[in-house]
């Protein structure tokens, strides 16, 4: 009897160890189960809700991103149960940005209380002429001083803590491939602004990136792009190599 059992022992080790699943994200994506949620309300310090704030939870290569309603609340659903910390952010331009680290189960509930803003911020979303989001577009914000940024996946970009200041700001964009895109506006506590990338032209070879109207001269292989509003003009030699240069 004990040799029977020795052997069917063997047995069920041997393919028990055939179908387990190979990694533990195969086990966790096998079914709905494995998925937990995470919601909350997000007010003022005086418990007023604050609608359309943004809630970004990561951790790792795991990246998701919900809004608060008119009444403050946000749910956001389909979250793997993962052994792990993740971060999450509740933000709204003209707020100061709340963190908090926490695992996330089933029914995960996060409140946050936001606080207004000294400074000034100014955010938004890049696309091209489709409507597709483009990520990674070099935002720079100058007054004086300057000050960058870039998109996310989604074409958001975000800069605050921003000196408040009475100034005339100017705010471009730029991502390879595609022509620069400028406006000069009051920044506050709350600005936003969205741009629309448009693909940038091209002439013997060299990338005209302006997408402001722009003086063109040429003097044998020189070009001269002039930047309105900047009192000066910037060559670009080529000799056969595609070369960029942003005003």
């Amino acid at each position: 009897m004990l040799r029977k059992l020795y052997v069917f022992s063997i047995i069920v080790l041997f393919f028990g160890g055939y179908f387990a699943p190979s990694s533990v994200s195969d086990l966790l994506f096998e079914d709905s189960e494995n998925y937990g949620s995470i919601s909350g309300f997000i007010t003022d310090n005086e418990t007023n809700p604050i609608d359309s704030a943004r809630v970004f939870i990561t951790c790792g290569d795991f990246t998701f991103e919900c809004f608060s309603n008119d009444t403050g609340y946000y749910l956001q659903e389909g979250i793997p149960l993962l052994y792990c910390i993740w971060n999450i952010s509740a933000f709204k331009p003209g707020y100061e940005i709340v963190y908090v680290n926490m695992p996330i189960g089933e029914n995960s509930i996060c409140d946050f209380i936001l606080n207004l803003t000294d400074k000034a911020c100014v955010s938004g979303y890049i696309i091209d002429q489709y409507k597709n989001p483009i990520k990674g577009a070099k935002v720079t914000i100058s007054c004086g001083d300057t000050f960058e940024c870039y998109s996310d996946e989604t074409g958001y970009y975000i800069k605050d803590n921003l000196p408040l200041l009475f100034c005339i700001w100017n705010v471009s964009v730029y991502k390879q491939g595609y022509k620069i895109e400028y406006v000069e506006m009051p920044i506050v506590q709350n600005s936003t602004y969205d741009f629309i990338l448009t693909p940038a032209e091209t002439k013997d070879g060299i990338i005209l990136l302006l997408a402001f109207p722009t003086e063109f001269h040429e003097y044998e292989t020189n070009y001269t792009f002039m930047c309105p509003g900047r009192g000066h003009g910037i060559w670009i030699t080529s000799t056969g190599v595609s070369y960029q240069k942003i005003c």
